[in-house]
């Protein structure tokens, strides 16, 4: 990459970044927040297919590890889960995948989590069941969130 375009792209990021507000600075610099999708900063977004069945997709940023995208795909299916009056969920499907972008000498990637979730009442055996009000407060803690 020339020199001159590369100082160019990182003023062009740097007052993007100082425009967009703190809330944005940090988002890139310690990954997605856990808030509703956003097209700078990722987040989270869902799907309701039956009153006891929802999607997740958590979209991170290049700042996002997969593990962060994961969880906090998770924490929105247990607060939702909890909204709809369900104490336990379990996943029926999960597919996380890291989109990468490339110019020249710069690779972005960027994790996607999605994940297919049933309320449940009661906890059946034989399943990987969570705990909706456990994992709340598990993860909120993990990633210092209110």
């Amino acid at each position: 990459m020339n020199p001159n375009v590369r100082i160019i792209f990182i003023g062009i990021l740097f007052g993007t970044v100082v425009m967009s507000g703190c809330a944005t600075a940090h988002a890139l610099i310690v990954g997605s927040p856990y808030r509703p999708d956003n097209a700078l900063t990722g987040g989270y977004s869902e799907t309701r297919l039956a009153p006891d069945m929802v999607r997740v997709v958590f979209r991170g940023n290049s700042s996002t590890s997969e593990a962060r995208a994961k969880d906090l795909a998770l924490l929105r299916s247990a607060d939702l889960s909890l909204q709809a009056g369900f104490p336990f969920f379990r996943v029926e499907k999960e597919e996380t995948d890291v989109e990468k972008n490339t110019s020249d000498d710069l690779t972005i990637s960027m994790p996607r989590s999605e994940i297919l979730v049933q309320f449940l009442m009661d906890k059946p055996p034989g399943y990987l069941v969570f705990d909706a009000e456990f994992l709340v407060h598990t993860l909120k803690n993990k990633y210092k969130l209110e």
